[in-house]
């Protein structure tokens, strides 16, 4: 009868290890999904300040003197507030 005991305590042993063992696989994985993930989003907001401005095309396929300089100085205000917000 004694032997019967230990080896269900084994068993039982066994089992909490394994477990144990599934749990800890299960949390590195949802904790390197999360990385990747904020990776991710971190990725897409360094694209976003980076990006160029698109040029719009006017009816005559050219840029106007005006939409250059509006195009201009939105450039350079989107790149003002990419570096601010860097720093902050």
């Amino acid at each position: 009868m004694f032997h019967f005991f230990q080896e269900l305590e084994n068993l039982i042993n066994e089992a909490i290890h394994i477990q144990i063992k599934c749990l800890k696989e299960l949390l590195q994985y949802e904790i390197q999904t999360t990385f990747d993930i904020l990776d991710l989003k971190l990725q897409k907001k360094t694209l976003n300040l980076n990006a160029p401005i698109p040029f719009p095309l006017s009816i005559s396929g050219q840029l106007g003197q005006d939409e250059s300089l509006k195009i201009n100085k939105a450039r350079k205000a989107k790149k003002a507030k990419g570096k601010k917000e860097s720093k902050d």
